[in-house]
């Protein structure tokens, strides 16, 4: 009884590793589609470049 405690308590304890093993390989192969983005706050805005024209703005100019 004891014996397959153990072994079972080993089992479980290899296993637990398992998705975290799963999550690493993630990180490390290259995909052609580009990651998701959960939350992009900044990566992905619209810019504006300096001394260019831009019609948001009422005088015309995208310096600010």
């Amino acid at each position: 009884m004891v014996r397959r405690i153990l072994w079972l308590t080993a089992v479980l304890g290899v296993l637990s590793w398992v998705p975290l093993a799963l999550l690493a390989r993630q990180r490390e192969v290259k995909h052609s589609s580009p990651r998701m983005q959960i939350v992009p706050d900044m990566d992905k805005q619209p810019k504006f470049r300096p001394q260019r024209p831009n019609a948001v703005f009422a005088d015309g100019r995208a310096d600010r």
